[in-house]
């Protein structure tokens, strides 16, 4: 494929001249067009580009990334530069939204791909319903409430006496919203969705998600190739020792400890650590890279980073660990494809999360692993796990029958729906 760099210093300008490419161009040769929010490479495109290079399809020319900044993609995109360049089948080009060459390249394109609700749209709203395939993929099963489901929301409607629920919970402008697809795993799910945005069930299909088509192939082939920086691959397979994830979710208040415990220990840890030939990795949201309150628990040894600039996709490193802690972080719904054990951070705050937000699924059914409010608990959870001694695997297959049903690849239901539009 032509190399990013190169490809990266091009750009187009010009407004009036891109709407009109936009409201006229069409395309003989069909292209997806993936939107990045934020212009960061996560989960979902990793995923989603791992496989679309294994499931090659002969309609589709090539593949473009619709970046906010090609200056901070270019950045983002350094740790997995030689697959993108060497290693990707398709012809893959970047473009920086807002200028004519994206205006061209969304009129052309034949799928459209967002991660988030609002992405891209103003075009969406332009764009003539069954001229292009236009998908919503959220980053995974979310695991807390959002929308109508929100705790706040939930309250005020209760002190009201009010059963109906919030018609705009994302703003009025999503009213106008233009897409044909939001894609789901499960029928909790769907509906989950469906209350939480105000939808019909019918905008929502269970097409699953390409992170757990990736886990699935990591899963039976063990020869898979990663999208990882060569360094971290080789740290983790260089390292045979009982290998512990830790991964929080993002939290909205930056001074909340990063274990969550508030008698939190590193000494303690790292005693236990030392003592059975065991690590932990930190890994905290994209988000909190830049919280150097967990950066002072890392000590290359006994705890390590295994944040973005090591892997930008957590799915890519999963299986290299024998464990994980989080606390309410919908990882935790990747990794129970492995069925290995899970650990729950604070457990008399983790119904309720935040005091505005909440959790979309039962606690106690829904997270299953031991939930834990105090570093006796962890380090006694965590020696549990180390010695083999785990007690949830009932209740591990019990979600993933929920939650995360046997289904059809996604891109086998998205190039179905494609050639249905033909």
């Amino acid at each position: 494929m032509p190399n990013l760099k190169d490809n990266l210093s091009k750009s187009g300008s010009g407004v009036i001249c891109g709407c009109f490419d936009y409201m006229t161009s069409t395309s003989d040769d069909p292209y997806i067009l993936i939107h990045l929010p934020n212009s960061e490479l996560h989960t979902i495109l990793i995923s989603l580009l791992s496989q679309l290079n294994q499931d090659i399809h002969p309609d589709i020319t090539k593949i473009v990334l619709s970046v906010d900044s090609k200056k901070k993609f270019q950045k983002k995109s350094t740790p997995i530069n030689n697959y993108l360049e060497k290693k990707f089948s398709y012809r893959c080009s970047v473009v920086e939204k807002g200028t004519v060459e994206f205006m061209r390249e969304f009129s052309r394109s034949s799928i459209v791909i967002i991660t988030g609700k609002k992405d891209l749209l103003f075009h969406r709203f332009f764009s003539d319903r069954g001229e292009k395939l236009l998908i919503h993929i959220y980053h995974g099963i979310i695991t807390k409430s959002h929308g109508n489901l929100k705790s706040d929301k939930l309250s005020k409607r209760r002190l009201n006496g009010s059963t109906n629920i919030d018609p705009y919970p994302y703003g009025r402008e999503l009213w106008f919203d233009r897409l044909d697809v939001k894609s789901v795993a499960s029928e909790i799910e769907k509906h989950m969705h469906s209350a939480g945005e105000a939808r019909s069930p019918s905008s929502f299909k269970k097409w699953g998600y390409p992170r757990f088509d990736r886990i699935d192939q990591i899963i039976n082939d063990s020869s898979t190739s990663r999208i990882i920086p060569k360094r971290s691959q080789q740290a983790l397979e260089n390292d045979d020792r009982f290998k512990i994830l830790f991964a929080p979710t993002k939290r909205s208040k930056q001074s909340i400890h990063p274990f969550r415990l508030p008698d939190f220990d590193v000494s303690s840890l790292v005693e236990k650590l030392e003592e059975h030939n065991s690590v932990v990795y930190i890994r905290m949201h994209y988000s909190e890279e830049e919280n150097n309150k967990y950066k002072e628990y890392i000590d290359g040894e006994y705890i390590k980073y295994g944040g973005y600039d090591f892997s930008p996709s957590s799915v890519e490193i999963l299986d290299y660990f024998d464990g994980i802690i989080t606390d309410y972080s919908s990882i935790y719904t990747d990794y129970i494809k492995y069925d290995r054990p899970i650990i729950f951070l604070n457990k008399n705050k983790g119904k309720r999360v935040d005091i505005d937000r909440g959790i979309a699924f039962d606690y106690d059914t829904f997270f299953p692993g031991p939930k834990v409010s105090d570093m006796d608990e962890l380090n006694n959870e965590i020696m549990n796990v180390i010695n083999g001694v785990d007690q949830w695997e009932k209740e591990r297959m019990l979600v993933r029958e929920i939650l995360i049903p046997e289904n059809k690849k996604f891109l086998d239901y998205m190039f179905n729906e494609f050639q249905n539009m033909k």
